[in-house]
């Protein structure tokens, strides 16, 4: 059975590859949950954001086995602190981009595939399946 726990512990007292996977909600402008907040932001906010987001990929990158999963989610919209940082990821750290159907929600640690992935465009399910 799976089991979860929440400590608030220095990434450092972990060796690496120490995690199966890794859900990583790094600090970020907020833009998503809080739209006004755009208001008083500059860009230059927006990358320190985004460079200090890569310092938390880097400590999950680390800290993931080899074969393991990293979940990046931000609440805001920026593609500098999402798509931008994914690509950075991708290119500077050891891993891959997963199709969400083949993870851990598809294996069953959760809802359908179908259900998670119901919303996100261009995932290939039609209306008929997102009324299921």
């Amino acid at each position: 059975s799976a089991s979860c726990s929440c400590k608030c512990l220095c990434p450092a007292a972990f060796p690496p590859g120490s995690f199966d996977r890794i859900l990583l909600d790094p600090p970020c402008s907020a833009l998503g949950q809080r739209p006004l907040l755009r208001w008083g932001q500059t860009h230059q906010d927006i990358l320190d954001h985004a460079a200090y987001q890569r310092q938390f990929l880097l400590t999950a990158a680390r800290l993931l086995r080899a074969g393991g999963e990293l979940v990046y989610s931000t609440c805001t919209i920026t593609a500098e602190e999402n798509e931008d940082n994914v690509r950075w990821a991708l290119d500077a750290l050891p891993l891959a981009l997963l199709d969400a159907r083949e993870t851990a929600v598809a294996r069953g640690a959760g809802p359908s595939a179908e259900e998670a992935l119901a919303g996100l465009p261009g995932c290939g399910l039609d209306d008929a399946q997102r009324r299921r």
